[in-house]
């Protein structure tokens, strides 16, 4: 979901397309998701989980890292096309994960569990992009492109204090 807002903020703003020409190409990742929910359960019965979730991670990892490679001059078809592809793999990797989520939970549970994969899931988001946005600052540092005042300097070091601490975490 928080890729398709980042992808249609990159086709109007990065490429200067118009609202429903950004709609219109970003069409192509609910496609994708929709359209592979038919055969998800053909793909699942003949190359099962384990395969199935290890190919699709790595294409869907490369499809996804094809985004950096458009520009405005890249064919709006090519785009398309990119979106359906990945819209499916993460489609098809989300209903999967999910399916072996609560394969060993208890009917009387499934309520609970339910609610704990969700909130799981919101807090692996969101943690994605806190440290999507720190590595682009990071990189921005790196870069020399990083010109900020001194109480925005301060916040980013304590956020980097509390990324180093967590990840560092004995558990």
């Amino acid at each position: 979901r928080d890729v398709t807002g980042v992808q249609t903020w990159l086709f109007r703003s990065g490429f200067g397309l118009s609202p429903s020409q950004s709609g219109l190409i970003s069409m192509g990742t609910a496609m994708g998701a929709m359209g592979i929910r038919a055969a998800s359960v053909r793909l699942l019965r003949r190359f099962g989980y384990r395969s199935l979730l290890q190919t699709n991670a790595v294409v869907s990892s490369v499809a996804l890292a094809g985004y950096g490679l458009f520009t405005a001059a890249t064919p709006h078809l090519v785009i398309f096309l990119v979106l359906l592809i990945t819209g499916s793999m993460r489609s098809l990797q989300m209903n999967f994960n999910n399916t072996i989520s609560f394969a060993d939970v208890d009917k009387p549970l499934m309520s609970r569990a339910t609610s704990l994969m969700s909130m799981a899931q919101r807090l692996s988001q969101s943690m994605g992009v806190a440290l999507g946005a720190y590595a682009l600052e990071l990189s921005n540092d790196f870069q020399g492109h990083a010109e900020r005042s001194e109480e925005h300097t301060s916040e980013l070091q304590s956020h980097h204090d509390l990324v180093c601490r967590l990840l560092l975490e004995k558990k």
